[in-house]
């Protein structure tokens, strides 16, 4: 039989579950061997409560951090605006709560808002009579840690499995998980669970798809019609919705007015990997991002001539650095500021020569201010800085050139046939 420690209360429901308070135990009984009667068999139940799961980052939920504020007091999340795929999340999830056991699979870009939407779905659960736990697999690795603990997770718990594809595409281990996870979501003893998942959409193309050999039998399975599509932009009702917060939280306000294409999420999550990048960038590679940021200063516009930046950065250098840059200094300087961040751009993006296009443009792009729809534009072939970046040059930033923007003037005098973009009146008065 069971043994417990003296003096914790315990209580047995039809479940087959004790909680002891501050843990769970699961009571397999079965027919024994030989003369015995029974075998019962006591293991932890996996997985912490969730009234004892308040902060995401405490327990490594692997949301992103939001950009940050000079406001103080507030919340480590921003305030979350509910979108399409919310509500679809949010029926799985009430479906769970009455009794069934359920998977839901957001499926979208990075830094759309995937893991940030579980998070939120969790929010009905902790009002539920019985407790909820949460179960987030990741030691020793993510397929080991849910193969090993998949026997003993019981009733009312949460399958937290972000980046599914850590589990499910594992060479070795994926579809073992995969299995696993179908058998516990059809034992109707051991439900109701919930298991969340998100995925990239490559991800879950390549573990849906049917190839040869079927590597993913077992993940397509699993995974096959649960598929909640994140979007990667703000509808226009979605941007009415964040209006109504943007007083109460100025990084919502921030990204509302600067995120190029309505992504939001992406400004939010992004900016604070952009500002990373730009302060550990080495000298070489800070010189080529100053020169962009004097060249808009003093008066160029979006597009930046790669001759241009090129013939100013070294002015930005002491002679040590500059020896120190190497022959190849300038492709990785481009390799390194043209890397996303959080599904938005690199510090500087390149401008396709000759392009002509009718989009929706976000004149944040060059001013900060809200969108437009703009015409068929053709713009000059050269290197535009990202709009979060505008984030960066409002920072004082130390370089031997830096006064007066003197690598770019100098650029300019060497250069006098280099033409550049004009900013626009309004782009001048506001570009910072």
């Amino acid at each position: 039989m069971a043994v417990h420690s003296p003096g914790v209360a315990v209580g047995r429901d039809n479940s087959g579950i004790i909680s002891s308070g501050d843990h769970a135990t699961i009571l397999m009984i079965g027919s024994a061997a030989g003369p015995r009667e029974a075998a019962v068999r006591e293991r932890p139940q996996p997985g912490r409560p969730l009234s004892e799961v308040a902060d995401p980052f405490a327990h490594q939920l692997e949301i992103h951090r939001a950009i940050d504020s000079t406001v103080a007091g507030l919340p480590a999340l921003p305030a979350y605006v509910p979108r399409a795929h919310d509500q679809a999340l949010g029926a799985v999830v009430a479906e769970a709560a009455a009794g069934a056991s359920r998977v839901a699979v957001l499926v979208g870009g990075s830094s759309t808002g995937k893991t940030r939407a579980c998070w939120e779905a969790l929010h009905p659960l902790r009002d539920q009579p019985r407790e909820w736990r949460l179960r987030h697999p990741i030691d020793p690795t993510r397929p080991d840690a849910v193969l090993d603990a998949l026997e003993r997770i019981g009733p009312q718990t949460v399958v937290w499995l972000n980046e599914a594809q850590f589990y499910l595409a594992d060479p070795q281990l994926g579809e073992r998980v995969a299995a696993g996870l179908r058998e516990l979501l059809r034992d109707p003893g051991r439900g109701p669970v919930l298991v969340l998942a998100t995925l990239w959409p490559k991800y879950w193309d390549t573990l849906i798809t049917r190839t040869g050999g079927d590597p993913h039998a077992q993940a397509r399975e699993l995974l096959d019609g649960h598929k909640i599509s994140v979007a990667d932009q703000f509808t226009e009702s979605d941007l009415r919705a964040l209006a109504d917060h943007t007083g109460g939280d100025p990084r919502l306000g921030e990204a509302a007015e600067r995120a190029q294409d309505a992504q939001i999420t992406q400004y939010l999550a992004g900016v604070p990997v952009l500002m990373d990048r730009y302060e550990q960038a080495p000298p070489a590679i800070k010189a080529l991002i100053h020169a962009a940021m004097d060249a808009r200063r003093l008066g160029c516009g979006p597009y930046l001539p790669l001759g241009l930046l090129a013939g100013a950065a070294p002015g930005y250098l002491t002679g040590t650095e500059w020896d120190q840059a190497g022959e190849e200094w300038l492709e990785r300087a481009l390799e390194y500021v043209t890397t996303p961040c959080n599904g938005i751009p690199g510090i500087l993006a390149a401008v396709k020569s000759g392009a002509v296009r009718n989009r929706r443009r976000r004149t944040a792009h060059a001013t900060g201010s809200a969108g437009s729809r703009g015409r068929a534009t053709r713009p000059a072939p050269g290197w535009s800085l990202t709009g979060a970046l505008r984030r960066v040059s409002l920072l004082p930033v130390r370089s031997p050139a830096r006064t007066g923007g003197g690598g770019v003037m100098q650029a300019v005098k060497r250069r006098p046939t280099q033409t550049v973009t004009p900013a626009p009146a309004e782009s001048q008065q506001r570009a910072p």
